[in-house]
């Protein structure tokens, strides 16, 4: 079992609540008193030799907001597997804590959604996007609530956190008092699950987004890989089914934007998140020449908020650099993703915009279902240093420079014609219930339609032979056969133009690398010959 920490000084904490209300005017000052200062969190209290348990980050939120009543609001986005508190704090002026207040009141603002400790052992975004809410909220910084709203959410996987042990994530410099551990309470990588949406948690998130709809996705990780000279490293939006100028400006110009304001303002370096080729082959043997990152999946939640045509980044502090340097890091690179954003305000709610406009339309280019990276047209430089094997090991010498290719886009290698429509029957209930999760515009028919249709037939289901994140997941082949039908009434209709059709088709198609039909939503039409029960209506 592992050790679990008691919360740090809680009679401190106490006192700290109290000169806080003291600040915000709800209590009397001495006279002469001067005003206490803001609070601290757990990391920079301990000189960084702790994390913060669930309670102290509920604890330091309500403490936040306490003191800035006017442009700080604590909400709940939900619960987690085992009960706690999704704690969330809103940062905006007029203060807003709902999403009808937000739809109501925003103005011109961006809103912004930015979540820590996804898994529960890579706790720097977690102490960074706190003490971060303390700096915009009491003063510094304030001034990006001119043209954002900014939602926090520190602790993403509290169940996870909980399970504090000093030999979580061994290799990682930092907390030495321990971290906790990668997956939630039901043993699930919730950095996976932005398509089944099994947990609790990607559940609660996923209705927040529908609710909400942030215009930019912050994810903040902590990754170790490859040896390099990166306190940070980042990624974007990546799926070729999602709209072609998000991403494009996502690559060639935000994310770039950022990542010069973070090395200009820091002193240190960032780059595209990735690693070597074979890093994590079984043997240590590898060469430096080219530069690879994670599939487009839009399990990972970055990819999948990409997909509903929204700006999102991944941060990604360095596993083998100290504790303290990635909790600042971290703060600092986040930090330039706010500055980023406001001044690129009105240009993301265009480009946003527009974006939805087109999947409203239904694009006439096909629909990506597989993709593969493809490399960046020109060389790279990667900072790394001198590698050696001994014993089997890798040796880290001096630093030098590694020219490689970069893969940092994705290019389909299957697509199919968008369809007008998709037909689901009573049977598929659960993939129904997903869909509107999503947040999938659906209508149910009243009367038979007797239309044109396209239905796949299963050729072929291979699967891994073991479960991975709780399902079978399934890779298919198939083809699709033109004919008519009469779809009686109790049918439920998916129209693509809408602006979450994009995402409607990725979840629908049973060819795609990552729908529904992957993780086993239709597990009794899965045979080879079998027609997947997802009728397509093409489009005229």
């Amino acid at each position: 079992m592992p050790t679990r920490r008691t919360p740090h000084n809680c009679h401190a904490n106490a006192l700290l609540l109290g000169s806080l209300l003291l600040v915000a005017g709800w209590l009397p000052a001495a006279q002469g008193q001067t005003p206490p200062p803001p609070p601290r969190t757990v990391a920079e209290s301990s000189g960084y030799r702790a994390t913060s348990l669930h309670a102290e980050v509920v604890g330091f939120l309500d403490s936040v907001a306490a003191a800035a009543p006017d442009a700080a609001r604590r909400v709940t986005l939900g619960a987690s597997t085992e009960g706690r508190e999704l704690a969330a704090l809103v940062l905006a002026r007029p203060p807003i804590e709902s999403a009808h207040a937000w739809q109501s009141e925003h103005g011109e603002r961006l809103l912004v959604l930015a979540i820590g400790n996804i898994h529960g052992g890579e706790v720097d975004g977690k102490e960074a996007l706190l003490s971060l809410a303390r700096d915009i909220a009491m003063g510094e910084h304030r001034d990006l609530l001119n043209d954002l709203a900014i939602v926090i959410l520190p602790n993403y996987n509290p169940d996870g956190n909980e399970r504090i042990g000093p030999d979580n994530r061994r290799g990682q410099k930092g907390p030495a008092d321990g971290m906790g551990v990668r997956h939630n309470a039901m043993g699930l990588d919730l950095n996976r699950d932005f398509i089944k949406a099994d947990a609790p948690e990607t559940r609660a998130l996923i209705t927040f987004a529908r609710e909400w709809d942030p215009h930019l996705f912050i994810d903040a990780h902590t990754t170790n890989g490859s040896y390099h000279r990166y306190l940070i490293t980042y990624a974007g939006p990546k799926a070729p089914a999602g709209d072609a100028a998000i991403i494009e400006f996502s690559r060639d110009e935000f994310l770039p934007r950022i990542g010069e304001d973070f090395n200009t303002t820091t002193g240190e370096h960032a780059f595209w998140y990735g690693n070597f080729e074979g890093a994590f082959s079984d043997t240590p043997t590898r060469t430096h020449t080219r530069w690879e990152t994670f599939p487009a999946e839009a399990r990972y939640a970055t990819t999948y908020f990409g997909l509903r045509n929204r700006l999102s980044v991944l941060v990604e502090s360095y596993s083998y650099a100290e504790y303290e340097a990635r909790v600042r890091g971290s703060h600092a690179f986040i930090l330039s993703t706010l500055r980023t954003a406001a001044s690129q305000r009105e240009r993301v709610r265009r480009l946003i915009h527009e974006a939805d406009r087109r999947a409203s339309a239904i694009p006439d280019s096909p629909l990506a279902l597989r993709s593969v990276a493809e490399p960046s047209p020109r060389p790279a430089t990667v900072l790394g240093y001198v590698e050696t094997v001994q014993e089997g090991r890798v040796v880290v010498g001096e630093p030098t420079e590694h020219t490689v290719t970069l893969f940092d886009r994705f290019v389909p290698t299957l697509t199919v014609p968008r369809a007008r429509a998709y037909a689901l029957g009573p049977e598929c209930a659960d993939a129904i219930d997903r869909l509107a999760l999503h947040g999938i515009a659906m209508h149910t028919l009243r009367d038979t339609l007797v239309t044109d249709t396209e239905t796949w037939t299963i050729e072929t289901a291979t699967n891994t032979g073991r479960l991975f994140q709780g399902r079978m997941v399934l890779r298919l082949s198939g083809h699709l056969t033109p004919g008519r039908a009469a779809l009686p009434a109790g049918t439920v209709i998916v129209p693509c133009d809408q602006p979450q059709g994009a995402l409607a088709s990725y979840l629908l198609e049973p060819l795609c690398e990552d729908g529904l039909a992957t993780w086993n939503f239709f597990e009794w039409a899965m045979k080879p010959g079998s027609r997947f029960p997802v009728v397509r209506i093409p489009r005229d």
